[in-house]
């Protein structure tokens, strides 16, 4: 796994072996990325269900102001900041040990928003009842958030969210999501 592109453009990442943290392909990460160009710089991104971080740090990479990493997962979480430190990337980043529904329920409450939110939920379990109901109170007016899932999925419904696109890569499915209030815009 490596940084696609930006000022750490081609660094390698550490990974996990197994089959427990499922990353986002090379091929997905890129046409993320080239949809979100004019998006990233000076972001606050969330990068939900990080595993091993390599969307957010890419997100650093490409200009993010600021990185948030959620992950549950012991050895996803030393992986994580093992990568953090490979790229020096300390200062544009915050690690959180915590569930994406518990960060929720704290955030939406301390008035934390974000600009960019990559949630990639394990497949075989999706994006939480919680998160659902709730994403659209931690973005900014006029945020995106994008999902990572199984082509065969159900798109999932995000109330306070308008889905405005939806596209495939092999087995993966990305679909973005912005705020109400850029609808009319």
């Amino acid at each position: 796994m490596r940084i696609i592109g930006g000022r750490h453009s081609g660094r390698r990442l550490a990974t996990l072996s197994g089959t427990r943290t499922r990353p986002t392909g090379d091929r997905v990460r890129e046409a993320l990325f080239n949809i979100w160009q004019t998006r990233v710089k000076d972001a606050v991104f969330w990068d939900a269900y990080a595993g091993t971080g390599a969307i957010g740090l890419e997100a650093i990479s490409r200009g993010a102001s600021l990185a948030v990493f959620s992950e549950t997962g012991r050895e996803a979480l030393k992986t994580l900041r093992s990568n953090i430190a490979l790229l020096g990337a300390g200062d544009q980043t915050e690690v959180w040990a915590k569930s994406v529904d518990e960060l929720l329920d704290k955030w939406r409450y301390d008035a934390r928003r974000f600009d960019l939110v990559f949630m990639d939920p394990p497949w075989k379990v999706g994006i939480s009842p919680v998160a659902r109901e709730s994403l659209w109170e931690v973005l900014v007016p006029g945020g995106m958030a994008v999902v990572e899932s199984r082509q065969d999925q159900e798109i999932p419904r995000l109330p306070g969210l308008r889905q405005i696109w939806s596209r495939r890569y092999g087995d993966t499915r990305l679909s973005a999501f912005s705020s109400l209030a850029e609808v009319g815009s």
